[in-house]
């Protein structure tokens, strides 16, 4: 629509006469207010020609059809299979008319007219409208400012959010500019509700959820996930939805997607939020966002704290965040960043949900949907397939699948190699140089894996060290490749010929990088940039480069870790990032800053199976234990402690029996007994029920849910007792693992507890244990108990759930009683 705000517009009125004669008086008086022309058939003066031309004329004269619909379809002419009221919205499509559609809210409707309002809502076909008005005067107050939005531009046209639905819901299935990104984003948006689980922060006994109910039902949330976990899929897959319910069903916010790493130093957050819209197509001025921010009308999805660039999260850009979505909470907001440095106080306050790791199921789901069912099949049982041992080894390759980005990984390389890396830097080594070599549309690549992996190792080092995530600005990256192109021509690595455009074009191409406009360029993924920190790091440090400000730096925590599982000399790597704390025995100084880092780093190389290095490990523990325990030892020892615990079963049985009341001593010592399998260890654990603290008692419970060991059946049947909700859960899952039938007269009193959650863990578990006398306790719950917990089921669906599985069951049974007495018959008649 032309910006000419002076011009007079013609403005058809479209609706049934006789029923809303009042209604199209009042809109014909508020067009002549605003200053334009309405366009009404019953003020027409008598014409030579049939009343259809007619209309169908002044459609076509007008500029903006505007469509006011209740409950009547209107008059069909004969020989017509459609009403005036049809016709006259066909012809405004089809003659390229701005429409404006509004519907009343009506008890009920002629059959017609449903029909007629489900072809003009339709996602792809169809309008959209404003929700349902109920009054004239709220009717005129939307008239008023669609038609000031619509005439006045460049503004956000909710008239023509259809288009940006359709755009946004295409869009989201290419979020990443390369053909790996792509195929990867698409498949998790397909696959995301079998994946994708959460878990709230803080209320273990809550169990896990789908990501996408987890969205819908939080109005403000901060989704806390691992690189690759899915944080950004699902902001995706929630922008995807809420596009297409707006379109579908009328009642839904307008999404906007927010990158954080775009957000530029000087820049607000508003201004942000309308340059993210602005890439889309939609141009929206700042009186209009405050308009819509203050009516609640967006979903907004921040992606990325952890992304935020150095500049602005030195100016305490977090808190900037944190008050913006305060004073907007009216608005559907979803926040994502990685755990653990990146979770600012300011955020406590909400709710905060962390994506799970994927569990078996959902593993064998994916590789199968990926690779279909015979590759999928063995790439699963190379992973670990049935064998129980090897899923619970948190260092194994299990933890790699476990993570969606990285199981896309493995599937890739399995396909391509018929082989699985056994460690994350591995694995990303592999992979980027499977892409880095691959054609791009046909043609070969011009330069070598070894010139990209320069290019690409700069590109990184240059932007972690100046605190750039994910993106730089593109003269920046061309200076940094100009300078590492010269150095490859003087080592005769590159042709002196090659330009730096030849050499960023080519990097490109690969979808590694890409180039977002004429001033920013960025990383596809923030592991990538990670992976070439970390090479470059290696590089150094086998070189005999000091890392030592690197290892220093938060910025270069995940890349420190990666490098472990690169280097051919993790052991040396190790030590270096313990940085001469006498060896190993620095792991266990609470005082070593970069003790932690050192085990992260022991995770990724997998040396806890190094038995060389285990012994060495072990040896360092028992010097650091001969100078005697203490409270701070033990709690910052326990992670080391948990993962070397078998040689020290004796220790530990002492050591739970030590007067340390504080969960961070005791709870990674009860851990190891869990883990031990030894009989010895049952005694403590079940005194631990008993103990004044709460997260002892939670922590018992899950140690002996490990052991599995009949034998505490009563005492975990005491603990269901417990006041504590967590204990009565984990109880519950103690004794479903332990899966005897006794159990099930224990928990069926539980049915009938003053907690909801309770409850439902109670019918959950007697489906799981299985035990067909339970269902007349079942089925009285189905009927009567509709209470719903937190994350959005009912006790009643719980318990319906739970027959089923046992009817399940029994069924099987019988089908097998009565296959095994066939063949007792046929072996017989045989015999005989």
């Amino acid at each position: 629509m032309s910006d000419e705000t002076a011009k007079r517009y013609k403005i058809f009125i479209s609706s049934t006469m006789t029923d809303l004669q009042d209604v199209r008086d009042a809109v014909a008086d508020t067009i002549l207010q605003l200053g334009h022309e309405p366009v009404r058939a019953e003020i027409y003066p008598a014409q030579p020609t049939s009343s259809r031309e007619v209309v169908l004329q002044m459609v076509q004269e007008a500029d903006i059809l505007l469509g006011i619909y209740v409950s009547r379809y209107g008059y069909v002419p004969p020989g017509e299979k459609i009403s005036v009221i049809e016709m006259e919205f066909e012809a405004a499509k089809q003659l390229g008319k701005e429409i404006l559609i509004y519907v009343a809210k009506a008890e009920s409707r002629q059959s017609e007219m449903e029909g007629f309002l489900r072809r003009v809502e339709d996602f792809d076909t169809g309008w959209f409208r404003r929700p349902h008005f109920t009054t004239t005067e709220q009717l005129i107050k939307w008239i008023k400012e669609d038609i000031s939005d619509l005439i006045e531009g460049p503004k956000f046209h909710l008239f023509t959010f259809k288009e940006y639905a359709r755009r946004l819901s295409t869009w989201t299935l290419k979020y990443k500019e390369s053909s790996w990104g792509g195929r990867y984003t698409e498949l998790m948006v397909k696959s995301m509700d079998i994946l994708l689980y959460a878990r709230r922060r803080g209320i273990e006994h809550a169990g896990s959820t789908f990501i996408s109910e987890v969205i819908d039902h939080n109005q403000v949330v901060l989704i806390v996930g691992e690189a690759g976990s899915g944080k950004t899929t699902a902001l995706l897959h929630a922008i995807k939805a809420e596009a297409e319910r707006v379109v579908k069903n009328q009642n839904g916010k307008v999404p906007v997607f927010v990158a954080l790493n775009a957000w530029t130093e000087g820049q607000d957050l508003e201004a942000l939020i309308l340059s993210s819209l602005a890439s889309l197509g939609k141009h929206l001025d700042r009186q209009v966002l405050h308009t819509y921010l203050s009516g609640g009308r967006f979903l907004l999805a921040f992606d990325g704290i952890n992304e935020i660039p150095y500049q602005r999260r030195a100016r305490n850009a977090e808190r900037e965040l944190a008050v913006f979505i305060e004073k907007n909470a009216q608005n559907h907001i979803l926040v994502t960043t990685r755990p653990v440095g990146y979770e600012p106080k300011v955020f406590e306050s909400w709710p905060i949900f962390e994506i799970q790791p994927l569990d078996r199921e959902s593993i064998l789901t994916f590789v199968r949907m990926y690779l279909g069912d015979d590759l999928g099949k063995r790439l699963f049982q190379r992973l670990g397939g049935e064998e129980s041992a090897r899923w619970q080894k948190a260092h194994s390759l299990i933890t790699l699948a476990r993570n969606p980005l990285h199981l896309w990984m493995l599937t890739e390389t399995y396909q391509q190699f018929n082989d699985v890396p056994q460690n994350r830097g591995a694995l990303i080594k592999s992979f980027t140089e499977f892409i880095l070599q691959a054609r791009e549309r046909g043609k070969a690549s011009r330069y070598g894996l070894q010139v990209k992996n320069h290019l690409l190792r700069a590109l990184a080092f240059e932007m972690i060290e100046a605190g750039e995530i994910v993106r730089t600005t593109q003269e920046k990256a061309l200076r940094i490749l100009s300078a590492t192109s010269n150095k490859l021509k003087d080592q005769g690595l590159l042709e002196p010929q090659v330009t730096v455009l030849d050499l960023l074009d080519e990097i490109r191409a690969n979808g590694l990088i890409h180039l977002e406009n004429s001033n920013s360029a960025h990383w596809n993924h923030q592991l990538f940039q990670e992976f070439f920190g970390a090479l470059d790091l290696v590089h150094r440090f086998e070189a005999g480069i000091s890392i030592w400000r690197q290892l220093n730096s938060a910025d270069w925590k995940e890349s420190a870790v990666m490098g472990a599982g690169l280097t051919s000399k993790p052991e040396q790597y190790v030590n270096e990032v313990l940085n001469g704390w006498r060896g190993f025995i620095g792991l266990f100084f609470f005082e070593n800053p970069r003790a932690l880092l050192a085990i992260n780093c022991i995770n990724e190389t997998q040396l806890w199976d190094n038995e060389e290095l285990r012994k060495k490990i072990i040896a360092a523990a028992r010097s650091r234990l001969a100078t005697g325990l203490n409270q701070r030892l033990l709690q910052f020892g326990g992670v080391i402690f948990s993962r070397i615990g078998k040689p020290f079963s004796r220790l530990f049985l002492r050591l739970a029996k030590m007067p340390f009341g504080n969960y961070y001593v005791l709870g990674p010592v009860l851990w190891v007994l869990g883990e031990s399998h030894e009989s010895r260890a049952l005694t403590i654990l079940t005194s631990k029920l008993r103990s004044p603290d709460r997260v002892i008692r939670w922590v018992a419970a899950d140690a002996l849910r490990k052991l599995k060991d009949p034998t505490t059946i009563n005492d975990l049947v005491e603990a269901l007792g417990d006041y504590d909700g967590d204990v009565r859960w984990q109880a519950i899952q103690a004794l479903i693992n332990i899966g005897d039938a006794r159990a099930s007269s224990a928990i069926v009193p539980l049915l009938n507890h003053s907690d909801p959650t309770t409850r439902w863990a109670a019918a959950f578990a007697l489906g799981e244990i299985g035990t067909p006398a339970n269902l007349p306790d079942l089925e009285a719950i189905r009927n009567t108990d509709h209470a719903f917990v937190w994350w959005g089921e009912s006790v009643s669906q719980a318990a319906g759930i739970a027959m089923g599985e046992i009817q399940r069951r029994s069924s099987a049974k019988e089908t097998l009683m009565v296959s095994d007495m066939g063949r007792h018959i046929y072996y017989g008649a045989q015999n005989n």
